[in-house]
């Protein structure tokens, strides 16, 4: 005697196995139809669809460096606290290898100055356990000499690579690519593969994966004598970098920036008044005040603005800039204007990545498998049906017709 259901409970099997088909088949329809139903097709891996795996490591030397750089500028701040303490800005403060030096221009301030830069490195109030993150020494020559501790570089390193998972996530998913796998691998570096890529596509993702993405508006001195400086090297608070607007033409600019990337709320590939590609930018509240604030000191004056240690751009203040917005101009294609824009919008790295492997991967491995998963499959399912239908007849087509649903 055949099993009886309740109509409604074979009304919601039916309904179950309709829905439950129309979700399968953007996996077989060809592409123009897929946009009729509510989901795309099954994402293959990298094994099966082949494409490319980047393995990214954060450079330790480079993340000292602009962690000494970025303590530098907090110790300018809180010497200038105490107008008494006075600072040569030709060589009062400079980063030397794995330690800042710093040099008071009265030895008899040094015991002051020690005290508040050791409070720079001071936990936050209320941590239990952390003990200060800098080393601060006086040389026989009566300079400060300032380190991280072991303990406190360790601690960056480990933050320094999330921080770079999370840019990383981010310039991928900005770039429109599915499925990403991005993984920790090590204490220092990060896998990414991408199904799908080809070794074209591998370079510009690269690119944009590794660039540090350093963004910095500056004032330029034209004062300078631009023969007095050394590209890239720090000199009387002010640094010579190239301006790629200008073909590579060398400007002085004042090392203490305005804003930074971190005051930027948003960047997006736009074009100017001349229909030239740019990148058009907001910030935050506090970047807004700040620019406004310079640009309203400073009318008349151009200030630059820097890109990972180049001058992408440098307009003259006509007058003070109080909306918290601009645009970014120079020499961009419009894939470069869009690919920087990604670089904004996901965040600076705390360090420049280094690849240390990459390569394509292909997919014919993935190919053979498929294929042999397929056969396997058919043939088994084959095997099966017969079972079931011999050893318990009707209710085996039954049961092999819940099978075939379930596949």
């Amino acid at each position: 005697m055949l099993l009886r259901f309740p109509a409604w409970k074979v009304a919601i099997v039916i309904v179950t196995l309709i829905v439950g088909a129309m979700l399968c088949l953007p996996n077989v329809l060809p592409d123009q139809y897929r946009r009729y139903f509510p989901t795309g097709p099954m994402n293959l891996g990298l094994d099966l669809k082949g494409g490319v795996s980047i393995l990214l490591e954060v450079d330790p030397i480079e993340l000292r460096t602009n962690k000494l750089n970025e303590l530098s500028t907090s110790v300018r701040t809180e010497l200038l606290q105490n107008p008494r303490i006075a600072v040569n800005p030709a060589n009062g403060r400079r980063v030397e290898g794995d330690k800042l030096i710093v040099r008071p221009n009265n030895p008899g301030d040094t015991e002051e100055a020690i005290r508040r830069i050791r409070k720079l490195g001071d936990p936050p109030i209320g941590t239990i356990g952390q003990a200060n993150s800098l080393a601060v020494d006086q040389r026989t020559d009566g300079a400060i000499e300032v380190k991280f501790t072991d303990a406190a570089f360790d601690k960056m390193q480990a933050d320094a690579l999330s921080s770079s998972i999370e840019a990383v996530r981010r310039r991928v998913d900005n770039t429109g690519l599915v499925e990403p796998n991005i993984q920790k691998q090590g204490s220092n570096r990060i896998i990414v593969e991408v199904p799908g890529l080809d070794a074209a596509e591998m370079t510009t993702l690269i690119d944009t994966l590794t660039q540090a993405g350093v963004l910095t508006f500056n004032m330029v001195d034209l004062n300078a004598n631009v023969a007095e400086y050394e590209v890239g090297v720090p000199r009387n608070g002010r640094i010579a970098l190239p301006d790629d607007s200008l073909g590579g033409q060398i400007q002085v600019i004042e090392e203490d920036a305005i804003i930074r990337g971190a005051d930027l709320s948003g960047a997006s590939q736009s074009r100017d008044e001349s229909n030239r590609p740019s990148i058009a930018f907001q910030l935050h509240s506090r970047g807004a005040q700040a620019f406004g604030k310079a640009t309203s000191q400073n009318v008349g004056r151009p200030f630059a603005i820097v890109l990972d240690n180049r001058i992408v751009s440098a307009p003259r203040i006509i007058s003070p800039i109080m909306s918290g917005s601009g645009q970014i101009t120079g020499s961009f294609t419009p894939q470069e204007a869009e690919q920087m824009a990604v670089i904004l919008r996901s965040g600076a790295l705390p360090a420049k990545l280094k690849v240390a492997n990459s390569r394509v991967v292909d997919a014919s491995l993935g190919a053979d498998s498929i294929q042999a998963g397929v056969m396997a499959t058919v043939v088994g399912i084959a095997l099966i049906s017969v079972f079931m239908i011999v050893t318990y007849g009707l209710l085996g087509v039954f049961a092999i017709i819940a099978l075939y649903f379930n596949l």
